[in-house]
């Protein structure tokens, strides 16, 4: 037998089993990497479960913080806006349609309705806090699968006006009035609404009116309004003639992405500024208390902004008005705007507070 062969076999079998001792080695330390992986695993898991807590809980206390924030500013706010309450008291004086009797929306729609089909409806209207009840009348032979997206006119009432009394005695939208003479000639429906605390919204749970209130109101009926139709005549009388111009400013200035030209003011025998009707000869000085008081709602400085983006706007006044005296009305400062989309119209012939003269039906005829 040839002993070199067999001790080159035995070398060669030594080197096999050395080489799988060192395969064996790694398996030993694969082990402990597996072990060690899953405590990091676990560590990891932990850490973010450690992180989302607490941010669950800085979430949690930053809520805590702004509940009890806003629930130590509430009354502050509420005694701010309202002047320790002095606001509210004066909220009478400035509406004092607040004194009628509360109105049943859907009972008045439902009186008033023809046999000739639903000519009017009640429309929910919200704007944050704001909720308030519409109503929306269509003129006769409206087609609402075809023009329900047209044009539509929104009446802001006068302090002393409730939404029946733009009914005649047949149940129709008294022509005689603006609300019932833009429904009549621009044949396009006609919203109408009464303020918090008045009228189909006056309830229980309703605020009293306040300057502040007034103005939410209007403006959230138009938000609402804008929002279905494509064009949109923005009209009022007396305080609604302010409300109608405040509310018409605000929605441009805060939604910029709005057409202007989508929109129509009609100032009907209103005022500059609430406070000034009260003390028209001295103009600043009225301003200032009725800003004391918080209850100055203030038309001419909106007239004028609306003026700069040439908003198509209309003002009418009678010279003969009981109501706003000399040194209040709108007209007299509008007529001072620099805007070729502002038609300014004085009836010297014009009798009484919110009366619709011929004079302005001819020129609201010629605009629409």
């Amino acid at each position: 037998m040839d002993l070199t062969v067999g001790q080159g076999s035995f070398a060669q079998a030594d080197h096999i089993k050395h080489q799988q001792k060192e395969i064996k080695r790694p398996a030993v330390f694969s082990d402990k990497s597996v072990h060690i992986t899953k405590s990091e695993c676990f560590i990891s898991r932990a850490a973010k479960a450690v992180a989302h807590g607490a941010n669950v809980a800085v979430k949690a206390l930053v809520s805590l913080l702004s509940r009890m924030i806003s629930v130590v500013l509430s009354p502050v706010i509420w005694l701010v806006e309202n002047r320790l309450g002095i606001a509210k008291l004066l909220g009478r004086r400035l509406l004092p349609s607040q004194s009628r009797e509360a109105v049943d929306a859907t009972a008045l729609v439902n009186s008033k309705q023809k046999t000739g089909g639903n000519r009017f409806e009640v429309m929910d209207v919200v704007d944050g806090s704001t909720r308030l009840k519409a109503i929306i009348c269509y003129p006769p032979g409206w087609d609402k699968s075809q023009d329900s997206i047209s044009r539509c006119a929104i009446f802001n009432n006068g302090n002393d006006m409730c939404v029946d009394d733009s009914f005649d005695k047949n149940g129709d939208l008294d022509k005689r009035s603006l609300p019932g003479y833009l429904q009549h000639e621009c044949q396009c429906p006609v919203v109408l609404y009464d303020y918090n605390g008045a009228g189909i919204n006056k309830s229980s749970s309703s605020p009293m009116a306040t300057k502040a209130t007034i103005e939410r109101d209007g403006l959230a009926v138009l938000k609402h309004v804008q929002s279905k139709f494509d064009k949109v005549i923005e009209a009022g009388t007396s305080l609604g003639g302010g409300v109608a111009t405040t509310s018409l400013e605000k929605l441009l200035s805060t939604h910029k992405d709005v057409r202007v030209d989508r929109f129509q003011l009609i100032n009907h025998d209103s005022f500059t500024t609430t406070a000034r009707v009260a003390m028209p000869g001295y103009p600043r000085l009225a301003d200032a208390l009725g800003g004391l008081l918080g209850i100055n709602l203030n038309a001419k400085h909106s007239i004028k902004k609306l003026a700069g983006q040439d908003v198509s706007m209309m003002v009418l006044n009678n010279q003969n008005d009981y109501c706003i005296p000399q040194g209040a009305r709108m007209s007299e400062f509008a007529k001072e705007l620099k805007s070729k989309q502002c038609c300014t119209i004085e009836d010297p012939h014009g009798t009484g507070h919110c009366h619709l003269t011929e004079r302005f039906q001819q020129a609201l005829r010629a605009k629409n």
